[in-house]
This record gives structure tokens, sequence and C-alpha cells, in this order.
């Protein structure tokens, strides 16, 4: 049985998703009132030449997902009382084939329900001092993301009938591991404060969703500072609640001790008045009452060739996660954020637990709706005493090509290498020979 717990990859739909044109379908709309139809869909088909199974002989995998989330939203706004806003949206999503290379899905899996379902009041002008809508107050079923999605960004994995977990952690919602059809936190109450105003803030309380998340229960806060160039975040969270029949160390390794945590947070950006050229950190700290301590963090840089054809991009990133860290509800907006190597991430680990990685990035950009990238990877384990040596290397290839104005396709090939296997000390079936694994995912708004 694993005794590491992560969390799916879901960088892909959130990248596709996010960069392409929003484009509800309106049913009704006058001077005050709006309602809006929205459908989105993601489909995708994954290889991988190798397996991450616990107890399992190598064999190749092939499977595919999919999901369609449909539903409406509202708005309405009044004379002088700001803007009532709400939305309801039903998943259907599925999983065929072989299920993933990491036993979190088998293929068999399909279901249909709720995602997103919330209320929320936007102040309009009532309060100048905080700005237009400065103040926004939400509740229900809804997303929440800090910053990058270093600490919180969504509410998966999306475990389906997993061969490799219990069944008391299993979510049935169809499956859907890599594309994440489900990321809403339920019970959210969430107000934020002058959101278009250099000094902001927000306090919070979200539960998860998941049993493999002990469907535990968070308050926070947080507040932050930024202009053309530059910003600053800090955040505070406590732990109020975990599912203690849930919270098992040898399935859930660091995570099982969250209860009554408190995590504490600083990021920034700058440019360091640099032209076209960007920095960004992150500090974290976690105490935990019932385990030990944990810290994680990084340091990267990007210099973008913006005066060139094609317009270049490299980077580089170093980020270290200690033995104890508790990776929370972690996310990502683009390939390579916090879901570090396709297979790395996905399946084989190291999770980011107990490991240092260095990242370089280069990407080009073709044409206005392409891009091509390629992201390196090497791990280090930390502390090898008495666990997994996740060490290893990793080389992805990805693209991201905007069709139409609400059509993406995006392929990505990864050459993945572990130091060690299952046999010596490492976690690859069988042997730690190259796993060549390939993904293509199609994502539409409509």
């Amino acid at each position: 049985m694993k005794n590491y717990f992560h969390i799916p990859l879901i960088c892909s739909p959130l990248l596709l998703t996010g960069t392409l044109a929003h484009a509800d379908i309106s049913l009704y709309k006058d001077d005050s009132t709006e309602v809006n139809a929205n459908v989105n869909l993601a489909l995708a088909a994954f290889h991988s030449d190798r397996g991450y199974i616990p107890g399992q002989e190598n064999k190749k995998y092939d499977w595919q997902e999919g999901y369609i989330q449909y539903g409406l939203g509202l708005s309405h706004k009044t004379e002088n009382a700001g803007t009532i806003y709400a939305k309801a949206n039903l998943v259907s999503a599925a999983t065929w084939g072989d299920g993933d290379a990491g036993g979190y899905t088998d293929g068999s899996e399909s279901a249909t329900k709720v995602e997103d379902a919330y209320i929320g009041w936007k102040s309009g002008n009532l309060f100048p001092l905080l700005g237009d809508d400065g103040l926004d107050i939400s509740f229900g079923q809804q997303s929440l993301c800090l910053g990058d999605g270093f600490l919180i960004c969504s509410d998966a994995p999306n475990l389906g009938n997993a061969p490799a977990y219990p069944q008391q952690y299993h979510r049935n919602s169809g499956g859907t591991y890599y594309l994440a059809a489900h990321r809403d936190f339920k019970d959210t109450g969430i107000i934020k404060f002058g959101q278009n105003l250099p000094v902001y803030g927000s306090i919070f309380t979200f539960k998860s969703n998941n049993a493999i998340q002990m469907y535990a229960r968070f308050t926070g806060a947080n507040v932050g500072y930024h202009n053309k160039n530059n910003s600053l975040e800090l955040t505070y969270l406590h732990n109020n609640s975990v599912d203690r029949s849930l919270a098992d160390p040898d399935i859930l390794g660091a995570n099982a001790f969250r209860e009554n945590m408190n995590v504490y947070s600083l990021r920034g950006t700058t440019d360091l008045n640099l032209k076209n050229t960007s920095f960004a950190f992150e500090y974290a700290y976690q105490d935990k009452k019932n385990g030990d301590t944990a810290s994680a963090g990084y340091i990267k840089s990007q210099y973008d060739f913006a005066d060139l054809k094609w317009k270049p991009s490299i980077s580089a990133r170093y980020s270290r996660f200690s033995k104890n860290w508790d990776n929370l509800f972690i996310g990502a907006s683009q390939y390579g954020t916090w879901f570090q190597g396709e297979v790395a991430y996905n399946y084989s680990g190291p999770f980011n637990n107990n490991t240092q990685i260095f990242n370089l990035g280069f990407s080009v950009s073709p044409a206005e709706n392409l891009t091509l990238g390629v992201l390196a990877y090497k791990f280090d384990t930390l502390n090898k005493t008495d666990t997994i040596n996740f060490s290893g290397k990793e080389l992805d290839l990805y693209g991201v090509w905007n069709i139409k104005k609400n059509l993406m396709l995006s392929p990505v090939l990864a050459f993945y290498k572990p130091k060690y296997s299952d046999l010596d000390g490492g976690f690859q079936n069988g042997n730690n020979h190259l796993n060549v694994y390939s993904a293509l995912v199609l994502t539409a708004n409509f």
C-alpha cells in the first residue's frame, strides 16, 4: 500500500479553460438581470509504458477520461445595494480503458454530481474606501485559490475505484484523476476586501468534499499588497477538524497529522526593475499539534525575450519540501507550476514531499494561438531512511494550441527515468528503465 499521498495534476484543464475565452450562453438579459447557461467539456487520452501500483508487475497502461460541466449562472444588479450573483452546475464524468498508471482509477467509473452551487453579493459603490465591488461575500460549494496554488487551489484528487487505495477513500464521482472534474470545496464562506486596491485581503472557511482529504475543514485569512510590478501576500490557515477514521499514516503519510495544524506562508513577486524579468518566491511553515513541524518553499526567476521572433521564455526554479510536509490542496494554472513532472507528480513520486527539485523551462510562441514548451526536472529525495527513494529525472514536452476562440488542444510527451525501481527502494514497477508517457487533452467552452 502506498504511504505517500499526493494530489492529481489539474494544471492541464485549468490552463486550458483559463486561457479560453469564457463564452456563457445568454438566456435572458435586461438592464439589471442576466441569466446565462454554461457548458464546458474536457476529453483526454493517456499512455504510460510503465506502472506505479504497489505490488503489481510492470505493464503498459492506456486510458481515457472525460467530463462535461453544465449549468446556470445568475446576476442581478440592484439600484443602490450592489449585485447578487449565483451559480449551479452539474458535472458528468467518466474514465475508460485500463485505468491510470498510478492505480487511482480502474477505467470503469462514471457519475453525475453537483459541482458549483453558491450564492454571493458584491457591494458595488456602497463602500468607496474599498473601491468598486470592494466587498464580495459568497457562500456554498465553490472554488478557492490562493496565490499560484502552492497551498490551496483545488479539492483534489479525484479517485475512482482506486485499486491502490482502500474503498473508504474512493470518491465515486466518475474518476477523471488527471482532468479533475471535481475541484470545488463545499460549505465555503469567503469574504474579500478591496480586491481592486493596492492593499487587499480575505477571510474564509471551507470544507473538503473528499475522503482522501479526510473531509478536512480549514479557516484562514489572506492579506496582500500589489502594484504594477510587485506583490507580497501573507496567509494564515488553521485546521478546524478532520474525519479521524480516515487519518491513517500508512495511507496518507504526513497528511494524516493535519488535525489542528496551523500554516503560515509568505509569497511574493517582483521584477527588480529589470525589463522582461520576473522573480517569485514562497515560504510556508506548518505547525502540527499531533506531528512534526514541516516547511516548504521555492525561488524562481524567468526572462522573456519579448522583442525576439516567437517570443522565447526561459525559467529556472528550485523548490524544497521537508519530509513531513502536508501537500494540502495544491493547484496550478499552467504546466509545471506545482505538479512538477507529468509522470513524477501524477504517478511515480516524489509528490512534492521529502524532496528538492531543480526545474528548467523553455517555451516559444510560433503563433499567437500556439505555445510550445519543454520542462526539465531533477528530483532528489532528502531523507532516505526507512522511506521510498523517489530520486530521478524527467523531461516534458508540451503544446497549447488555441484552435478556435473556445476550443483548445494540448499534447504532452514525457520521458521519466527513476534512479531506483520498487525492487531496490524506488517505486516504478519492475525496473528503473525509461518510461515514455503521452497525453492529449481537448477542452471546449460553449
